[in-house]
């Protein structure tokens, strides 16, 4: 994987627990919320919820005693359309049901991040992603709030180095709140 927000996310949780934190990354750039879906057999169809189902359980199996004690989720740059913003929050919360179903897990914490901001980016999605935590039980959003890219100029929707660590904190500070 690229830079992404896991760095900072694990090592805070690690700081603040003082436990051995595992990561399971499973990012794909420019995916709509719909590919994600369980069973999705579309024109994008790359298995992507049940690459994500494989990875985490394969985790699991080879770490006895390890528990699953987060979901954070970064997407919506390409459900920033209104169209696609009106039924963002009914595809997450199926999301969100089936991988805590699938996991075992069906009170695990579930935290969304916000896209970046600037140049007018995330006005449609991260409206919706800032009113999870009242339509899906356990869960919070990341705010992408003073957060920049990492080329402004050509309007890049990829976090900056020290966003991406920002963002990696806040995703901590959301999951603390919870557990």
């Amino acid at each position: 994987q690229n830079l992404n927000p896991a760095y900072t996310f694990g090592r805070k949780l690690a700081d603040y627990t003082g436990k051995r934190i595992g990561i399971v990354c499973n990012a794909r750039g420019g995916t709509a919320i719909a590919w994600w879906q369980k069973g999705y057999s579309g024109q994008n169809d790359a298995d992507m919820y049940e690459e994500a189902i494989a990875r985490t359980k394969a985790a699991l199996a080879a770490s006895p005693g390890a528990r699953l004690r987060g979901i954070i989720w970064h997407q919506g740059e390409g459900d920033n359309s209104a169209a696609k913003a009106a039924i963002y929050m009914q595809q997450l919360q199926k999301l969100v049901a089936d991988l805590r179903a699938d996991l075992h897990a069906p009170d695990v914490p579930f935290v969304a991040g916000e896209v970046g901001t600037w140049h007018g980016r995330g006005q449609g999605v991260n409206p919706v992603i800032d009113q999870i935590a009242q339509h899906i039980p356990h869960s919070d959003f990341a705010s992408s709030e003073l957060l920049t890219s990492r080329n402004l100029p050509k309007n890049d929707p990829h976090f900056d180095t020290l966003s991406q660590r920002v963002l990696g904190e806040r995703y901590a500070d959301a999951i603390l709140r919870m557990v």
